[in-house]
C-alpha cells in the first residue's frame, strides 16, 4: 500500500468549488431537497476539490460484437481490458487502445459457460474470475480464455440460501477470495483453492449488515464493500473480521450517496465510489473524508451515465462501466 498524498499538495489542474447539491435535475429531486432542508439544517457550505479525469476513449466493441449492458471491467498487467458482457454471457477482451482482441464464455452451466454473470475479478497472474450469478458459482479462466476450474457456492451456514455471487476480489497475498452474495446479503470468504473460510454480514442496516452488497475491493487490511440499498461503503478489517467503519450515507450532497455501485482504489490510496443515480464519482480517504469529485477538462463536475463498476490500473487510468450506454469509458486521472 502506498502512502496517501492529499490532492491539495499537488500542482496538477484542480479547482476548488463551493459545496453544492450535485443532483441532475432540481425538478426530479425537489422532494429530496425539501427533506434535506427540513431534517438536516446542520449541512453547511464546505469546499471540495475537483480532480480532473481526462477522457481518452470509449470501449464499445466492433460491429457485430458490440457490448450490451456491460456490468464489470478489469485490466491485466499489460493493459488489456476485460469487459463482462452479461447479456451475451461472455468476456470481451480489448487492448490498451480499446481495439478488440477476442472473447470467451457462452450461455450454459457446463465448463466455460455462465448465465447472467455480473462481476469479474483478476489475480496477480492475470487469471480471470467470473461471478456466474444465476448458476451460483465462480468460473475461472486463463487470460487467453481457457477454462481452468469452477467454484460452486453452497449454503455454508445454517439458514443460508443458495448464494448469488455479484462481485469478487482476489487477495493474492492472503490467498483469499472475497465474494459479495446478494441472496444472503453477505460477503463470502474462500481460499483461492476453493475452501470455505467464513462469512461477514447478513441482511440489515446495522454495522456489518448489508442490503444488497455489490462491488468490493481491498487495501491493506481493509475491505471496502458497496452496500447499495444501505447507501454507504462498509469497511471490514480483514485480519480481525470486525466492522471498521463506513464511508458516506444517504443523501444528495457531496460526500453522500443516493445509489452507490462501484468502488476502486488508486495508486495513492484514495477510494473512488460511483453513484449511478447522481452520475458522479467521488473520492475519499480510507477514513471516510471526502477529498474530491471527478471533474472534466473545463473544471466542471464530470457527469457519467449511470456509472456502475470501476477499475483503476497502475498508471492511474480509470475505467468506468456505463451500462446504459453500452460502453466502458477510459479516463486518465490527473
Amino acid at each position: 500500500m502506498k502512502g496517501i498524498v492529499h490532492p491539495s499538495r499537488r500542482k496538477k489542474k484542480r479547482r476548488r468549488k463551493r459545496n453544492r447539491l450535485i443532483f441532475k435535475s432540481p425538478v426530479r429531486l425537489s422532494f429530496l431537497v425539501a427533506l434535506i432542508l427540513l431534517l438536516a439544517p446542520r449541512v453547511h457550505a464546505e469546499e471540495f476539490v475537483l480532480r480532473t479525469a481526462e477522457h481518452l476513449f470509449d470501449v464499445k466493441g466492433p460491429k457485430g460484437l458490440s457490448l450490451s449492458l456491460p456490468t464489470d471491467v478489469v485490466v491485466d498487467r499489460k493493459g488489456n481490458i476485460y469487459v463482462l458482457d452479461g447479456v451475451h454471457n461472455s468476456v470481451k477482451v480489448f487492448d490498451r487502445k480499446g481495439r478488440f482482441l477476442r472473447k470467451f464464455g457462452r450461455l450454459g452451466n457446463t465448463k466455460g459457460g455462465f448465465d447472467t454473470p455480473v462481476g469479474i475479478g483478476i489475480d496477480s497472474e492475470d487469471n480471470i474470475y467470473v461471478c456466474d450469478t444465476k448458476n451460483g458459482r465462480i468460473v475461472v479462466f486463463k487470460k487467453t480464455g481457457e477454462f481452468v476450474r469452477d467454484l460452486v457456492l453452497k449454503p455454508e451456514e445454517r439458514g443460508m440460501a443458495v448464494p448469488r455471487p455479484v462481485d469478487i476480489s482476489v487477495d493474492d497475498d492472503r490467498g483469499l477470495l472475497y465474494i459479495t452474495d446478494n441472496a444472503n446479503h453477505m460477503v463470502l470468504v474462500y481460499t483461492k483453492a476453493g475452501a470455505f473460510i467464513r462469512t461477514w454480514g447478513g441482511r440489515g442496516v446495522g454495522e456489518d449488515e448489508f442490503r444488497y452488497p455489490a462491488t468490493l475491493t481491498f487495501m491493506g487490511p481493509k475491505l471496502f464493500v458497496v452496500d447499495v440499498l444501505g447507501t454507504r461503503l462498509q469497511v471490514i478489517n480483514i485480519e480481525t473480521g470486525v466492522f471498521a467503519g463506513q464511508i458516506g450515507r444517504w443523501g444528495v450532497l457531496p460526500g453522500e450517496f443516493f445509489r452507490p455501485k462501484g468502488v476502486a482504489v488508486d495508486r495513492d490510496g484514495f477510494i473512488y465510489v460511483t453513484d449511478s443515480y447522481m452520475d458522479v464519482i467521488q473520492g475519499f480517504t480510507e477514513f471516510g473524508e471526502l477529498v474530491f469529485i471527478l471533474g472534466d477538462e473545463n473544471d466542471n463536475i464530470r457527469r457519467f451515465t449511470s456509472p456502475a463498476s470501476i477499475f483503476i490500473d497502475d498508471t492511474n487510468r480509470l475505467y468506468v462501466v456505463e451500462m446504459l450506454k453500452n460502453k466502458v469509458g477510459v479516463y486518465q486521472l490527473k
